[in-house]
């Protein structure tokens, strides 16, 4: 949600990967347990719309490919891209 902020109230450029999910969706899951199997339940109370009229996932202004070979060495893409860029 602060990424969806930031993206429509501000000039700044967002980094990395496109969002899992869309923008709009729903959320505040709550949850109970069966009382025979306890196999525990979630269920979402609330549809946010972040983003009136958007449909689906929030995109980066610049794309980023993370390797698992960099992340093995605490290199993270976008901070380098980051730092490049200043």
């Amino acid at each position: 949600m602060n990424a969806i902020d930031f993206k429509r109230n501000t000039n700044a450029t967002l980094l990395g990967e496109a969002t899992s999910g869309t923008v709009n969706h729903y959320g505040e899951v709550r949850g109970f347990r069966l009382p025979h199997t306890k196999i525990v339940i979630g269920y979402s109370t609330r549809y946010w719309e972040n983003w009136k009229g958007h449909n689906g996932p929030l995109m980066p202004d610049v794309a980023i490919t993370y390797s698992v070979k960099n992340f093995g060495q605490g290199v993270d893409e976008a901070l380098v891209y980051a730092e490049k860029a200043r």
